[in-house]
């Protein structure tokens, strides 16, 4: 975990500026370290420099990067660190092969760097470090590109090659690291966050998509690899490319999701349970190694509690959890964790967090900054102050249960619609009869009008959603066209869509945002891709089954969690209590957006409907004032 940014440009350049204005606006990414490598491509020349935040073992070795002036160059490559694998200065980057004819900038963790280690020792390399980001540059050495396909764990980086003399950027599977690019004028930049795209003022601040905003604020939806500026682009997951300045840039894919899944002839429930709980402890195994201390996050439902279970029920493993109480009991689930705390007396240190309600409004500047863009909820910060509390306590890397929903088809309002379709598709009449009978009558009428929906395209909802939506007063020039990507109306297409642009991608995005900020680093072995493949072809009966949703993780973790976990129907999910929070800072909210100039968003009509949207559309009401925060914060670049 750590930050990476960088340039490679047509024409040559002798100031480091823009390279060190890249690089110190991602400083909090890596607390631990900073480098610095030019490159002169025409004569293949290179000049390595430390930072003035680098260990002093470091800068007895590299001097120090020049203020301003330098060598003349037209590559550039950055890197902040935060130590997770070998905390000693061997770790530094960017690191130059052995043979001095590859360099790499690197953010992630490869998890299985021990068995890669080993494998590439068996080829013949020599390692003289223990860090992961050696296992990489051997591997590209050995393997070039297929390197990515054998890695088990999340990346972004910045590579160079002197025999090819150009850079590759590639990004792991799902897209946990995030990589931002420019294109302009045959110049290329690239960073972990947007906001050191910005600082060198080649994107103009309010060069905004009105598109992205408009499909923000009334569908919820974040933009897949583009972003809210014209012109910033998130490199696309599962994906690599090299710079090539006379050629076009064309990211290639290494990896997809399987499309096809399995029946229940194919394989039993039993044999799929049991094999999803052995693929969840291998997944654990991996990513509770570091030279760091390692904690739980335990909200008390299925996710977070099934991997607790596993690490101390079946890997006897003794850790800390930690759980929010909320003072609102309709939003407060600490109970449920307790459960979980107490089926495990010897095993689990249990610790109870309770936020304040003020520290959104303490920190808005610091959190909006952050994320970079509008953002769905305050929940958001919320993570954040469990997080922080994480690291008061020395830990550094946190287990969570993250992207379940999207894999198991957790999400009701998601899936239930397009699951009993695939019943009536398959003539299972049987099935979809016990599919609504096992609901109650609210969630019975919720699945027939999701199935109703279901008939219809994407296209058309989004049509008739914009149209009715609230927020059509509230937006400037909207339209009744969707930008956005389709969500799939068939069981497999809505989860394929889920796990990738729809929502994985900005989930994944925020959430690492908010951790970077801390910095802490955060582990899902929800998303190891041996279990994303595996779910991924199971039968959709077995994900969703006599109402119950995530139906086989429920059968997995059975025996290791009480009854009252396991088989918990409803989970609010570290909820947000939107009404009273909303209703609680109206003063605030009108105080703080009442001067700002966005050309969007009319103002006098928000301020007139603010109570009736808090009643009738709460979450939609603070999409549009995130997004005013944001345009104030980061756009007009005035504090809130």
């Amino acid at each position: 975990m750590c930050g990476i940014a960088g340039y490679s440009l047509s024409t040559m350049k002798n100031t480091v500026f823009d390279l060190k204005t890249l690089s110190h606006l991602i400083a909090h990414r890596g607390p631990d370290d900073e480098g610095f490598v030019l490159i002169d491509r025409t004569r293949q020349e290179h000049f390595s420099y430390a930072s003035s935040r680098s260990p002093s073992t470091i800068k007895n070795i590299l001097q120090e990067c020049p203020p301003s002036d330098c060598p003349p160059h037209n590559i550039g490559m950055s890197h902040v660190r935060y130590s997770i694998i070998d905390l000693s200065t061997d770790g530094h980057q960017p690191m130059w092969s052995q043979c001095q004819s590859v360099c790499l900038t690197f953010n992630g963790e490869i998890y299985n760097y021990i068995e890669l280690r080993q494998e590439l020792s068996n080829k013949g390399y020599v390692f003289l470090t223990k860090t992961d980001t050696e296992v990489l540059l051997a591997g590209y050495l050995i393997w070039k590109e297929h390197v990515f396909e054998r890695i088990n764990g999340f990346f972004a980086i910045a590579l160079y090659d002197k025999k090819k003399n150009s850079i590759l950027l590639a990004r792991d599977r799902i897209g946990k690291a995030h990589l931002y690019y420019v294109k302009k004028n045959n110049h290329y930049y690239w960073s972990s966050e947007i906001k050191s795209l910005l600082g060198i003022n080649i994107i103009s601040r309010d060069a905004i998509r009105q598109e992205a905003i408009q499909d923000f604020v009334i569908h919820g939806q974040r933009d897949t690899n583009g972003t809210f500026w014209q012109g910033i682009y998130d490199f696309p997951p599962a994906h690599y490319s090299w710079i090539q300045h006379d050629q076009p840039f064309q990211p290639i894919r290494y990896w997809q999701l399987p499309e096809q899944r399995q029946t229940s002839n194919e394989i039993g429930r039993q044999e799929a349970s049991e094999e999803l709980r052995h693929l969840l402890q291998n997944a654990l195994t991996l990513r509770m190694r570091a030279d760091v201390k390692v904690g739980f996050e335990l909200s008390g439902g299925l996710d977070s509690s099934a991997l607790v279970g596993i690490a101390c029920g079946m890997m006897g493993q003794t850790i800390d959890a930690y759980t929010i109480k909320f003072n609102d009991p309709s939003a407060n689930e600490e109970g449920y964790a307790r459960q979980v705390a107490q089926h495990y007396p010897k095993q689990l240190n249990y610790h109870v967090i309770e936020p304040q309600n003020t520290d959104f409004w303490e920190e808005a500047n610091y959190f909006v900054d952050l994320q970079e863009e509008p953002f769905h909820s305050p929940n958001l910060h919320t993570n954040q102050t469990l997080r922080r509390h994480l690291k008061k306590q020395g830990i550094h890397v946190v287990i969570t249960g993250a992207a379940s929903d999207e894999l198991l088809a957790g999400y009701a309002s998601e899936y239930q619609g397009v699951y009993l379709k695939y019943l009536l598709k398959n003539q299972e009449y049987q099935n979809f009869y016990q599919a609504l009978m096992h609901n109650n009558e609210s969630t019975m009428t919720y699945g027939l009008k999701k199935l109703v929906m279901s008939q219809f395209n994407d296209n058309t909802i989004n049509q008739v959603t914009t149209l009715l939506s609230p927020a059509r007063h509230i937006l400037r020039n909207t339209t009744s066209a969707t930008r956005f990507p389709m969500a799939g109306n068939t069981f497999n297409q809505r989860v394929m869509a889920n796990m990738t642009y729809r929502m994985m991608n900005y989930w994944l995005r925020s959430s690492s945002k908010s951790d970077y900020g801390i910095p802490i680093e955060t582990r899902s072995p929800f998303l190891d891709y041996h279990i994303i493949e595996y779910c991924m072809q199971l039968p959709p009966e077995y994900l969703i089954h006599q109402g119950w949703q995530k139906h086989i993780l429920r059968l997995a973790v059975e025996p290791l969690l009480p009854s009252s976990i396991a088989w918990r129907k409803i989970k609010m999910g570290f909820p947000f209590p939107y009404k009273t929070w909303l209703t609680q800072n109206k003063t605030i909210f009108l105080e703080k957006t009442k001067d700002i100039d966005c050309p969007f968003i009319d103002i006098k009509s928000l301020y007139s409907r603010y109570d009736i949207l808090v009643r009738d559309a709460p979450i939609l009401l603070w999409r549009i004032f995130s997004t005013l925060l944001w345009w104030k914060k980061v756009i007009e670049q005035r504090q809130l």
